[in-house]
C-alpha cells in the first residue's frame, strides 16, 4: 500500500484587461496509484505593485511559481497589460482616503 501525494496547477485562467493569473492548485493522494483523497485551492497573481514613487509598476516575481504559471503569467503580461495594471493601480492610490486623526470625546475624568 504505497501512498503518492501530488500537487499541481490544475486550472490557470488570465483576465483581461489587467491581466490578473487565477490559479487553482490540485492536491491528491494516491493509493497504489488509485486517488483517495483530492483539495484545491487558489491564488492570484497580479502584474505587479505600484513602487514607492507611484510612477513605475515593480514587476511581480515568479520564481517560485510552477513553470507553466510563470509562461502563462509572462505571456499575458504584455507592455500594454502592464501599462493598463499601473494605470489601474495609480488611480486607486489617489482615490485612497486619507488617514487622519479621529476626533477626541475627550470627558472629564472621575475623580
Amino acid at each position: 500500500m504505497a501512498l503518492t501525494e501530488n500537487k499541481y496547477a490544475d486550472k490557470v485562467e488570465t483576465l483581461l484587461p489587467l491581466g490578473q493569473v487565477q490559479v487553482r492548485m490540485r492536491e491528491s493522494v494516491e493509493r497504489d496509484g488509485a486517488e483517495i483523497a483530492a483539495s484545491f485551492s487558489r491564488y492570484v497573481l497580479e502584474p505587479g505593485t505600484l513602487s514607492e514613487d507611484g510612477q513605475s509598476l515593480v514587476p511581480t516575481d515568479l520564481s517560485d511559481q510552477p513553470a507553466e504559471v510563470a509562461a502563462i503569467a509572462t505571456g499575458a503580461w504584455t507592455p500594454e497589460v502592464q501599462a493598463a495594471y499601473l494605470a489601474f493601480l495609480q488611480e486607486q492610490a489617489a482615490n485612497e482616503p486619507v488617514a487622519t486623526e479621529p476626533e477626541s470625546n475627550a470627558e472629564t475624568p472621575i475623580e
